[in-house]
């Protein structure tokens, strides 16, 4: 009772981890899409690398290592969950490294601002903002989608 009970809760938070890497990586592309139009040509690099990444990193994995996914399908406890998050072991890995490179993308835009930005508050944290918001937002969209799962397995 106690192993299927850990599978379970591993379970409730790797979905929920790739759903709030996900919604949070769509929610900082639609903060950096004008931002590339307005004040930072700076902003193409992340919102390039957000864009473009995950798909294909996705793809190189499922391709290079099939395996992974029919695994985590066939020892999943909760098969309809995944389903209706279309969660893929692959897509979760390629969600989580492009998490990872978003905040390295921003902390480097931050560190490459013009002097000038540094006295002018808004515009000069921009970057630090994103960065702080991309972070908050995939914990607290984690936790939300925890008490989703949770409720949709009670019911």
């Amino acid at each position: 009772m106690k192993s299927s009970t850990v599978q379970i809760r591993h379970e409730e938070r790797i979905i929920s981890r790739f759903c709030a890497l996900r919604v949070s990586r769509y929610m900082l592309c639609i903060l950096l899409f004008p931002l590339y139009f307005i004040h930072y040509p700076a902003a193409l690099y992340p919102l390039a690398a957000l864009l473009v990444l995950p798909p294909f990193l996705n793809l190189i994995l499922e391709t290079s290592r099939p395996q992974d996914n029919e695994a985590a399908q066939k020892q999943s406890s909760m098969p309809k969950i995944i389903e209706q998050y279309h969660f893929s072991f692959t897509g979760y890995r390629s969600e989580r490294f492009c998490f990872i490179l978003g905040l390295v993308l921003l902390a480097v835009w931050q560190w490459i601002q013009p002097d000038e930005y540094w006295y002018d508050l808004p515009l000069g944290k921009v970057p630090l903002i994103l960065l702080v918001f991309y972070y908050v937002s995939q914990t607290l969209l984690s936790f939300c989608y925890r008490y989703s799962i949770k409720k949709t397995l009670h019911e």
